[in-house]
C-alpha cells in the first residue's frame, strides 16, 4: 500500500512539475497598435507635412516607422509641440480628456541626444531650427514605447491629436491626428504529446 501511494505521489509531482514547466512557458506581449495616422484636413495649409506613403511595424515595447516629412519652407523656432490625448471606448461611442503632453522647446529636443536616440535615430538629415526645406525620410525609426504599453489601457483606443506651432507666429504647421490602442496577445507554448 505504501509503495502504491509513493508511487501516486511520485505521478502526482511529475505532472505537477510538468504544468508548472508548462505554465512558465506561456508569454503576455503587449503592443502600441496605431490603427489610424492622418494629417489634419485641409493638409495643404500647413507648411510640414506626413506623405501618405508610411508604414508602421509593431513589436513588443517598440514602434519603427517608414515615412517622409515634406517641410515646404524655412521655419523659426522657437517651436511648441503638443500632443492632446483623448482615451476612447472601443466602439468609439464616448471619448474623455486624458492628458497632454507639451513643451515650448522642441528646437532644443532636436539637438538633445536622448530625444534623438529615441526619437530620430534614422532619419535621412538632422532636424534643426530653423527647420530647412526637403524631404526627412525616417527608415525604421525605432520609437521605444514601453513606458506606453506599460499602462493599464487595453480597454481603451487613444485618439492623439498633435499639433506643432510656431510660438513667434502662433502659426499652425504641422497637425496630424493618430488613433491608437494597446494590443495584449498571451501566447501559450505549444504541449507536448507523451
Amino acid at each position: 500500500m505504501q509503495n502504491k501511494l509513493f508511487s501516486v505521489s511520485v505521478i502526482a509531482m511529475g505532472l505537477l512539475g510538468w504544468y508548472v514547466t508548462v505554465s512558465s512557458q506561456a508569454q503576455t506581449f503587449k503592443y502600441f497598435k496605431i490603427d489610424r495616422i492622418a494629417n489634419c484636413e485641409p493638409m495643404d495649409q500647413f507648411p510640414v507635412v506626413m506623405l501618405p506613403n508610411f508604414t508602421v511595424s509593431v513589436n513588443p515595447n517598440e514602434n519603427y516607422f517608414n515615412c517622409t516629412l515634406h517641410i515646404k519652407e524655412e521655419i523659426e523656432g522657437p517651436l511648441q509641440y503638443k500632443a492632446s490625448i483623448k482615451r476612447c471606448e472601443m466602439d468609439l461611442s464616448k471619448c474623455e480628456y486624458f492628458n497632454t503632453i507639451e513643451t515650448n522647446e522642441l528646437c532644443d529636443q532636436f539637438e538633445d541626444e536622448g530625444f534623438k536616440d529615441q526619437f530620430l535615430n534614422s532619419i535621412s538629415q538632422p532636424l534643426s531650427c530653423p527647420t530647412k526645406p526637403g524631404y526627412y525620410q525616417f527608415t525604421d525609426t525605432k520609437w521605444d514605447l514601453s513606458p506606453v504599453v506599460n499602462l493599464p489601457g487595453t480597454a481603451y483606443r487613444w485618439n492623439i491629436a498633435t499639433h506643432v506651432t510656431q510660438l513667434a507666429t502662433g502659426r499652425l504647421i504641422y497637425c496630424q491626428e493618430i488613433m491608437t490602442r494597446i494590443v495584449v496577445i498571451r501566447k501559450k507554448s505549444n504541449r507536448v504529446k507523451q
